[in-house]
């Protein structure tokens, strides 16, 4: 028994014994290690990137954007911005500093001649990338020269270069036509068109863009091939008006405008009574000032025959109320090519502009307007001329319900006319207000 109870004793001395010697806990000892790490945004460096410093002290990053990019922000750690330069001092804690950089952005400004615009789709852009200018010349204008911003020109539109700086988009106009031989001087007119859409016959902005350019071959002598045609009696009376129209392109509260104006509905081509083309109430489109544009009216002249009549109307200065001058074009008869034979080459147009410019009655017709009718003025603008322009009517633009394609030419005479009425008389303000 004495030695069993020793066995047994022995065993719970040695469990008691581990116990006894085990050994204390130690903490770790806290490290003076810190590390500061960095994010970045856009372009360009930090150095370091990240660091482990000791406590308290202190570290500089320099920061360095790439070429077209700034240094747009930098936070974190309480450090404090110098140049290119982001010190943090007194390191107490782990952080992170944060960099922006930007690119730099550029101005594209533009330069033009006053005959046509230039509209840039982005004018602030960013270092690198690239843009494009629309370019919109007058109706009587081409595109001419265009330079800057390291572009090239397709068409009507210049893309530039990758930009790398403040550029300057350049454009020159080129007119269509040549001067006109002293003492005639080129005038150019802005002219606003207002379409009213009946849903079944339609002038698109093509076919308006066609017959002003139509128009000003009629005016400035242009129309080769039908001038050609002419027998050399009457020939030697021709004469370039030097007027030329054009679409507008700002409104009279100077906002770009393409010069056309739609509504919704039907007007009669010959309301002289009324006159409710030109009046809102009436379901009209309101002219614009007539100081400074042409108001040109084009409606459906249809009648209930299925002809057309009147093809168009002019309402001349003094001779209707002043709110209401301009002209009214059938849209049938509106720009060439179209389909209501024979006054399909876009010939009314430039007659019912030329009573709007001072030519009173028809050459073929010298009853209207006896006082002052131009057809029995004289062809070369000599009172001692043998020609009256009711002698070589069969050409001229002026006379009355005629086929278009016997209309080719104004004479020297009615030119001199025109430009008298233009400068000189009712249309003086006009022609003012339009001098470049």
């Amino acid at each position: 028994m004495k030695n069993g109870f020793l066995f047994l004793s022995a065993l719970v001395l040695i469990g008691c014994g581990g116990s006894s010697s085990k050994t204390p806990e130690t903490k770790p000892t806290p490290s003076n290690d810190i590390t500061l790490y960095t994010t970045l945004s856009g372009k360009g460096s930090i150095i370091p990137t990240q660091i482990t410093v000791k406590k308290g002290e202190s570290v500089n990053f320099e920061l360095t954007p790439e070429q077209g990019y700034n240094l747009a922000n930098v936070s974190g750690c309480n450090g404090k911005i110098n140049g290119q330069n982001y010190q943090v001092k007194n390191v107490t804690e782990k952080c992170t500093v944060s960099v922006e950089f930007t690119a730099k952005q550029y101005l594209i400004s533009t330069k033009a001649d006053l005959q046509g615009k230039v509209v840039v789709e982005q004018p602030e852009i960013s270092h690198g990338e690239t843009t494009f200018a629309d370019i919109f010349p007058h109706t009587d204008y081409d595109i001419g020269d265009v330079f800057g911003c390291n572009g090239q020109l397709t068409g009507t539109r210049y893309n530039t270069g990758k930009i790398h700086g403040d550029c300057r988009i350049n454009v020159a106009f080129t007119p269509m036509h040549p001067e006109p031989e002293a003492p005639i001087t080129r005038v150019r007119i802005p002219v606003v068109v207002h379409v009213f859409e009946n849903g079944i016959y339609g002038v698109t902005d093509e076919q308006i863009k066609a017959q002003i350019a139509q128009t000003n071959l009629h005016y400035r002598m242009q129309n080769t091939s039908e001038l050609n045609s002419i027998n050399a009696d009457t020939k030697q009376y021709v004469g370039d008006t030097g007027i030329q129209f054009y679409l507008a392109d700002t409104d009279p509260n100077g906002n770009p405008h393409s010069g056309i104006i739609r509504i919704d509905g039907h007007k009669g081509v010959g309301d002289n009574q009324n006159y409710s083309f030109a009046r809102p109430e009436l379901g009209g489109s309101a002219p614009w000032q007539n100081d400074k544009y042409i108001n040109i009216w084009v409606s459906s002249g249809r009648n209930m025959s299925g002809g057309v009549a009147p093809l168009g109307w002019a309402y001349v200065p003094t001779f209707a109320p002043d709110d209401y001058i301009g002209v009214t074009v059938a849209q049938e008869t509106f720009g060439p090519n179209n389909t209501e034979f024979p006054y399909f080459e876009g010939k009314t147009l430039s007659h019912e502009l030329g009573h709007f410019l001072g030519l009173m009655g028809h050459t073929n017709n010298d009853v209207d307007h006896k006082d002052n009718n131009h057809a029995n003025q004289p062809c070369d603008a000599d009172i001692a001329s043998n020609c009256q322009n009711k002698n070589i009517s069969h050409s001229n633009f002026m006379q009355m319900n005629n086929a278009d394609n016997t209309m080719k030419m104004f004479s020297k005479g009615q030119v001199s006319i025109m430009r008298n009425w233009l400068e000189n008389g009712p249309l003086e303000a006009l022609y003012l207000n339009n001098l470049e």
